[in-house]
């Protein structure tokens, strides 16, 4: 046994100054080789930012004694404050001068002297330091140009082919962040010039727009959200934190005032408890609350969003102004409906919530029909998050409990009838029924005074609520409703629907009250799918119908460019003809889909006759028709690229000319790039293959010409119009029609919709 006396020389723990220890954390955030950080070195120019700062600066806290654990493990995320603040590192000058600012701050090691590696160090050249530092982790030259914001260096790596969206390993972050973290928007433009896409994240789930709000870079994020950031501004990283959370961490005042009046949400969207732990161990937090713990409740940061929250709610919610929810009919339209709602509706609390626009409003229902971006448009029972809801289920979310409590909750309710019921009784006794029902009636002209018919339909999503039987909560709501309302339940064609949606993280109850009637031609109504719906509307609208007009395809295929143009024209006739008795099959049944539609909802729509006949011969008298779309072959699919030039080009313009109006006639063609010259020389002008012998000269007068990309294949679309009297000259290639937006494709489906007739009302419609 040892005793006090005789202890042996056990060696004692070698001494280490702090300017080693604040080093070697450095080296361990940084990814740095040990031993290679000197008193002159500056955090931000080793490549430090903001998460790596607060990495370094809590385990510095961690270290030297001053937390009893990981600042992360208490779920407080950026609680570090005084002498370990994120900002007090980011603004040392370099180790030495943040080391003093700590010891003056009375947090030092004890014992330890400076080694002479760090006092007699000389300054380095800044070249080596970018190269030392990032060697170990990918850091390429374009990284550090950006970093550095040298415009003219980056623009020599963009002129050699160096990769904008190019990612380091680790961080996978890539030349773009570096330069929206950077005070001048120089670098971060000539990178998005170079076509490179806003809407990159790196390995933390962020984009350039939260790399721009955490170091508060106004000028970047102003470029960012004029080049098309706004639709990343609800975009959440790791930490379920989107870019107005680290603008407010990080004490970004005038960013965060900039991602507000851009239309940011000062109350992100909260995911599940369930969801969050999937992600980090750290709580969920709103920006108010964040800014309010870290900056202090009266700090500028609070004040700011208190602001933009009272502004949020508006003035209270009246009798005369009901809560409405709208679905979207399409992707692409949020720019159209959100534009209707605020322009043609005076909307207030217009909010977003997936697929979902949920509006306040006081204008006539006629008003509210005229939408055209919806397909849908309800009137709000009850809207609850899904804490809400477990609330209700008097208990805590089962998924959160141990799996031995989560057996014990389903056998308590084998079939959730027990479950149906309570949430049965809360629906049924929401406050919101007398308004949605008298909203119901103002949109139906005072019908149904009596006992009104309905039907409940009820969908369930996700897995939290897996034990609430959608069919059960069914039955249990209509026997609730049946007893407080008087209503008489009805399957088929009831006065109005009651729909109940629940979903792991809300519950939505409404009564639709309109609805989108066209037949969604590009989606899943279309029997068999042919050419792309959008292209096919973009064909017909080029050629600029008039009512009476009769329209040709020689070669339709299943019919969708006929199909889309009878939706959107109804006024026309159409006829298409086919060699392929195949694909006439299917252009029968979209077709008769069509006229089926039409029966129902599109009273007077369009009417598209079929034809079995070769192009080449059409069964056509001579000016039979006044508009002839066509998407010609490129001897891909059908044919040769050699038997379309020789001879097939030739053979159907002879027929085009014949059969359309020699006066007032159009034409609208989809030809590949490389098959163009020779579709041009087949319709008579002079290009540089020749004029197609037999080809009658100034037949036609090319109106426009526009690129196109038809998959991985780039096309032409040509407009060609009668008389042919400007001598044969070809136009130059645009990449817009005269009739599209600045946005081009991306508008399409915006300027499809707006052809569409007003929504219809709900009532008595087949379920």
């Amino acid at each position: 046994m040892w005793t006090l006396g005789c202890l042996p020389c056990l060696p004692r723990p070698a001494k280490r100054c702090l300017e080693e220890a604040v080093a070697e954390v450095w080296c361990r955030v940084l990814g740095l080789p040990d031993k290679s950080i000197q008193l002159c070195d500056n955090f931000v120019e080793l490549g430090g930012e903001s998460l790596l700062a607060l990495r370094a600066c809590a385990s510095l806290r961690y270290l030297l004694g001053k937390a009893e654990e990981d600042d992360g493990e208490d779920g407080e995320f950026g609680h570090v404050s005084g002498a370990f603040a994120v900002s007090e590192l980011l603004r040392a000058t370099d180790l030495g001068a943040y080391c003093a600012a700590l010891r003056r701050s009375g947090h030092d090691l004890p014992g330890g002297t400076c080694p002479s590696t760090f006092t007699g160090a000389e300054p380095r050249p800044r070249q080596l330091e970018l190269e030392n530092a990032r060697r170990e982790v990918g850091f390429g030259p374009l990284h550090a140009a950006a970093q550095s914001n040298a415009v003219e260096t980056v623009q020599l790596l963009l002129e050699r082919r160096a990769r904008a969206t190019a990612v380091e390993p680790g961080a996978q972050m890539t030349a773009m962040h570096y330069a929206a973290m950077c005070k001048d928007s120089g670098a971060l433009e000539l990178l998005l010039a170079s076509k490179a896409p806003v809407t990159v994240r790196d390995a933390r789930g962020q984009s350039l727009v939260h790399a721009a709000a955490r170091s508060g870079s106004v000028q970047c994020l102003r470029l960012l959200l004029a080049q098309g950031g706004r639709k990343v501004l609800e975009w959440s990283d790791r930490w379920a934190r989107s870019a107005v959370h680290w603008a407010v961490l990080n004490g970004h005042p005038e960013a965060l005032e900039l991602l507000l009046a851009a239309r940011a949400n000062p109350r992100p969207k909260a995911i599940t408890a369930h969801q969050m732990a999937k992600r980090t161990h750290l709580t969920q937090e709103q920006p108010l609350d964040l800014a309010q713990r870290v900056h202090g409740k009266e700090s500028q940061l609070a004040r700011i969003l208190r602001l933009a929250l009272e502004e949020e709610e508006d003035e209270p919610l009246d009798a005369d102004k009901a809560q409405y929810m709208m679905t979207l009919s399409q992707g692409g339209l949020d720019r159209l409906a959100l534009w209707e709602l605020r322009t043609r509706l005076s909307a207030k609390r217009v909010k977003r919530e997936q697929c979902r626009i949920f509006f306040a409003t006081d204008c006539l229902p006629a008003a509210v029909a005229s939408l055209k971006s919806a397909e849908k448009v309800c009137a709000v029972v009850l809207r609850a998050d899904g804490q809400r809801l477990a609330d209700v289920l008097q208990g805590p979310d089962p998924l959160a409990q141990e799996p031995s409590q989560v057996l014990r909750f389903c056998c308590l309710r084998p079939d959730g009838s027990l479950l149906a019921g309570q949430v049965a009784a809360w629906i049924a006794e929401a406050p919101g029924w007398a308004r949605a029902v008298g909203l119901w009636r103002r949109f139906n002209e005072g019908e149904g005074e009596g006992a009104l018919s309905f039907k409940i339909t009820c969908r369930r999503s996700g897995s939290r609520f897996a034990a609430l039987s959608s069919q059960n909560l069914a039955v249990a709501a209509a026997a609730r409703l049946q007893a407080a309302l008087g209503w008489r339940p009805q399957v088929r064609r009831p006065d109005l629907e009651v729909r109940i949606l629940v979903s792991d993280s809300d519950l939505l109850v409404d009564l639709p009250l309109l609805f989108q009637a066209a037949l969604k031609s590009g989606g899943s109504e279309i029997c068999c799918a042919g050419m792309s719906a959008p292209v096919a509307w973009a064909m017909a609208r080029s050629a600029e119908l008039q009512v009476g007009d009769r329209v040709l395809d020689p070669m339709c295929g299943k019919a969708v460019i006929l199909v889309e143009a009878a939706v959107s024209w109804p006024q026309c006739h159409f006829l298409g003809c086919d060699l392929d008795a195949a694909q006439l099959v299917g252009a029968a049944q979209n077709a008769q889909l069509l006229a089926a539609h039409s029966a129902t909802h599109l009273a007077g729509a369009g009417r598209v006759e079929l034809l079995h006949g070769d192009a080449a011969r059409l069964p056509l008298a001579d000016g039979a028709v006044d508009v002839l779309i066509c998407d010609i072959p490129f001897g891909r699919q059908y044919g040769t690229i050699e038997g379309c030039r020789e001879s097939l080009y030739k053979a159907i313009f002879r027929e085009f000319h014949r059969v359309v109006d020699a006066r007032k006639g159009r034409l609208v063609l989809i030809s590949s790039l490389e098959q163009e010259p020779y579709v041009l020389a087949a319709a008579g002008f002079q290009v540089q293959e020749g004029r197609c012998p037999g080809a009658e000269p100034h037949a036609w007068r090319c109106h426009a010409r526009r690129e196109l990309k038809l998959g991985f294949l780039d096309a032409r679309l040509l407009v060609l119009h009668r008389p042919g009297d400007d001598g044969g000259e070809v136009p130059e290639v645009a990449k817009r029609l005269w009739w599209e937006t600045s946005a081009g494709r991306g508008d399409w489906a915006s300027l499809k919709v707006s052809e569409r007739p007003p929504m219809q009302r709900t009532r008595g419609r087949e379920i």
